[in-house]
């Protein structure tokens, strides 16, 4: 089967910014300022100890997200966490770590996919992104977003855009112009025209935003 580009691939990285920035003067700008999206290659601890670090990371500031990951890592003595490590700590250790209640829940839903064999984290990177999509939404407390950030900066996945997050909305705002966020729906609407690009203009409009790439250290 022949491999799937990645944005991990400097090349593909520059061809598909390279695109965008023929193709709209919105990404012609962006493409001057920050040129191809950068990619760091999946992390220690596979795909299973990412998902963990995305659903962490859901809805809070980095710091306070990166306190909780480091006190989680601490409390498995340093070692990427695994499905039966985090049934040991159960709820009550994830609370422990600061893990929030609905994210306790959403993680030990996680492993509980994985130790039935539901959910295979490993084989992931072999389906179509709306097949990761679908398998990943159908574990109570990961949703689109989650299932986005993993295929975007674990997998390196190209063509991924989730217009529900504040900061590409702001971005796009920002770029146009105009104080109030774009809504999900206009954002969408507009980065239809970059597929099967999005992931780079994705990784743009986060660096324009603050400079913070969710899916890196």
């Amino acid at each position: 089967m022949t491999a799937r580009p990645t944005l991990f691939d400097p090349e593909r990285a520059r061809r598909d910014a390279a695109r965008l920035a023929r193709r709209d003067p919105l990404c012609r700008r962006l493409a001057d300022l920050y040129g191809p999206a950068r990619l760091r290659p999946r992390r220690p601890g596979g795909a299973f100890a990412y998902l963990v670090r995305v659903v962490l990371y859901q809805q809070l500031a980095l710091p306070a997200a990166a306190a909780i990951h480091e006190r989680l890592a601490a409390r498995l003595g340093g070692r990427p966490p695994d499905a039966a490590s985090l049934l040991r700590l159960g709820e009550s250790g994830l609370r422990e770590c600061g893990v929030s209640r609905p994210k306790a829940r959403a993680l030990l839903a996680l492993a509980e996919a994985v130790a039935s064999g539901e959910l295979r984290p490993r084989g992931l990177a072999r389906l179509s992104d709306e097949e990761i999509e679908r398998r990943l939404v159908a574990i109570p407390g990961i949703g689109p977003w989650s299932a986005a950030i993993f295929m975007l900066f674990h997998l390196g996945r190209r063509d991924v855009f989730p217009a529900t997050d504040l900061g590409l909305r702001a971005a796009a705002a920002m770029l146009a112009g105009e104080k109030e966020p774009w809504s999900p729906a206009r954002l969408a609407s507009r980065a239809e025209a970059w597929r099967p690009c999005r992931s780079t203009a994705a990784w743009w409009l986060w660096r324009h935003r603050s400079g913070t790439i969710p899916g890196l250290r």
